[in-house]
């Protein structure tokens, strides 16, 4: 056995890595053979071993993520690969999952572009090839990649896990008896979900662990998920059996849902507020740092309706805002959403001594912005707009952060007579 060097510095931005890193023992058997087989195939520059095993070499439940990188993609190339791979599996009764990227592929401009594509889900592939891939040889270029944003890896574990329930469905619907694929993707999914909770895993295992250390994984989905690994333990790379595929569909299901819906509500921005400072970070408990303006025309305000399919709030009124971007600062991320949400270029003000507003998902900085008389509108993101006297602003059907802003404006502006006329625009 041979001790593992552990990976780059770990993150500072929160995201967990797991402790199982620094205590990695590689089969030396395992690592011998990997080289051996890979490394003097002609045109590769680096081979990772990923994952959790290292080790349990000539168990029939043994399996291994091999990840390839190489100078230039070629049908020869690929056929030394699957040879080498082959020869392996023989020598050490593993089971070797491949997959490749060229020097052109595997580009740290790609990803900060969002163009970086890989076997599950490009973010969470770096982040895995980046500080838990064990370098057999050559050289690992994913240590250079800048760590991809939470709110970006949440989206694409979202879409990865659908695409995971469309392909099930095919087969279920198509060819259930080839249906191998519905005891291995669920334990893919267990991984990506712990990495959306900010827990970068050492394989399913692992996360399954996670996972039901923080009550989200459910009683009953944790019997269907240890179905799934007896069945991927016993029959490698066969079919699982009917009843299980039916099962495993469901459980994808109830984990895409329940991630799509915190998503919506708690993941769509990576900007954290911590109490002191607005910063790029992974925790879900900490609420997302947003800024939101009062735009007062005299005494009337601007209270705009959003959407009938807005998955929070539908139908519901609200004041111009939203989420701060990366390094912005709230005054600019308020004059921002204020240009992009009404059309108006507009200087806004602090409010409440600049501290935020607090709801179970917003941090909500909060500003205040006058114009002379109501205006024109032109709205991006709302199907309607009024401009409402304020003494009238708490009989409306507003979004919570909206109704705690305005209560609190009320609570400390100068009285209104509740006489005086509504005021109303466009719509």
């Amino acid at each position: 056995m041979m001790k593992v060097q552990f990976p780059p510095a770990p993150p500072s931005n929160g995201l967990a890595l797991s402790a199982l890193l620094e205590n990695r023992i590689a089969d030396v058997t395992l690592v011998r053979a990997l080289r051996r087989h890979f490394s003097s195939i002609e045109g590769v520059t680096g081979v990772l071993l990923l994952g959790a095993c290292l080790a349990a070499c000539g168990s029939s439940a043994a399996q291994a993520d091999l990840h390839i990188i190489l100078e230039v993609q070629s049908v020869q190339v690929l056929r030394a690969i699957l040879s080498a791979r082959q020869g392996c599996e023989a020598e050490l009764g593993v089971l070797l999952n491949v997959s490749c990227h060229t020097l052109g592929e595997a580009n740290p401009s790609l990803a900060r572009s969002g163009l970086f594509a890989a076997p599950v889900g490009g973010s969470y592939f770096v982040l895995r090839a980046k500080y838990s891939g064990v370098l057999i040889s050559g050289r690992n270029v994913f240590v250079h990649f800048t760590d991809p944003s939470p709110a970006r890896l949440r989206s694409e574990v979202i879409g990865t896990i659908g695409s995971y329930r469309h392909r099930l469905r095919e087969i279920l619907l198509t060819n259930p008896d080839s249906a191998a694929e519905f005891a291995r993707l669920p334990l893919l999914t267990l991984e990506l979900a712990a990495c959306f909770h900010g827990y970068l895993s050492l394989g399913h295992e692992d996360a399954r662990a996670y996972l039901r250390a923080t009550g989200w994984l459910e009683e009953e989905e944790d019997g269907i998920i240890a179905a799934c690994v007896d069945a991927l333990a016993t029959g490698g790379r066969d079919a699982a059996p009917l009843p299980l595929a039916e099962q495993t569909l469901h459980v994808l299901e109830r984990f895409y849902r329940r991630l799509l819906d915190l998503y919506r509500r708690r993941g769509i921005s990576a900007i954290r507020w911590d109490g002191e400072n607005c910063r790029s970070g992974w925790s879900l408990e900490q609420p997302q740092a947003a800024s939101m303006t009062i735009i007062r025309a005299g005494d009337a305000v601007l209270v705009m309706r959003r959407p009938a399919d807005d998955y929070l709030y539908p139908n519901s009124w609200t004041i111009p805002g939203g989420y701060l971007d990366a390094g912005e600062l709230p005054v600019t991320a308020a004059a921002r959403e204020i240009a992009e949400e009404t059309g108006l270029f507009i200087k806004p003000e602090a409010l409440f001594g600049g501290e935020p507003v607090m709801s179970d998902r917003l941090a909500a900085f909060c500003f205040i912005a006058h114009i002379g008389t109501p205006q024109t509108l032109h709205m991006s993101e709302h199907d309607a707009y009024r401009f409402i006297h304020l003494a009238d602003v708490p009989r409306l059907e507003l979004t919570r952060e909206a109704r705690l802003i305005l209560e609190r404006y009320l609570a400390v502006s100068e009285p209104v007579p509740r006489y005086l006329s509504e005021m109303s625009g466009a719509s």
